[in-house]
């Protein structure tokens, strides 16, 4: 549905976007959103201005393209990136809900971590630090995959910090 000339411009913009968003990932996020102003029903192009917005911290602009990259496509990948997003803007139900949706689909061992750390962050956020513990429990002892073990008993660490911050302050 693009012309040849437009198509050529949204690639490049594209291209740039895989280059830049590592090491730059606010120039990795100008490049999505010119893309989306001139593709803006491609999903392929929401899904990359939903990252780039995630990346920078833009996590209500992340949330809306990320929704409407998953509408557009079907599929439900970043689950775990849209429900810490939701995080991000202060709506830790709304990720536990967006998690409690996640478990239905078919998830990679590493998605299934990522959504198990969201999880307890969420739960964290709600001061509900037992629930976010049994979470990364629950996790670490389903996960065979050393490094995201690691990850997962990182985000322990998190927590029980947070709890302990908690606990002195009252």
């Amino acid at each position: 549905g693009l012309g040849e000339q437009n198509l050529e411009v949204v690639a490049r913009h594209l291209v740039m976007v895989l280059q830049c968003l590592e090491d730059a990932p606010e120039l990795a996020y100008r490049h999505a959103r010119a893309a989306a102003e001139r593709a803006g029903r491609v999903a392929v192009i929401r899904e990359y201005a939903g990252l780039t917005s995630y990346f920078t911290d833009r996590y209500a602009e992340a949330v809306r393209e990320l929704r409407t990259y998953q509408r557009i496509s079907g599929e439900r990948h970043y689950s775990a990136i849209l429900a810490d997003a939701l995080r991000g803007i202060g709506k830790p139900e709304e990720a536990l809900e967006a998690v409690a949706a996640a478990r239905g689909f078919q998830l990679e061992p590493e998605e299934v971590a990522e959504i198990a750390i969201v999880e307890a962050g969420a739960h964290a956020d709600l001061k509900e630090f037992g629930a976010a513990r049994v979470t990364l429990d629950r996790a670490l002892r389903t996960q065979a995959d050393p490094l995201l073990r690691q990850r997962i008993v990182e985000a322990r660490a998190v927590i029980e910090a947070e709890a302990a911050k908690g606990a002195e302050e009252q």
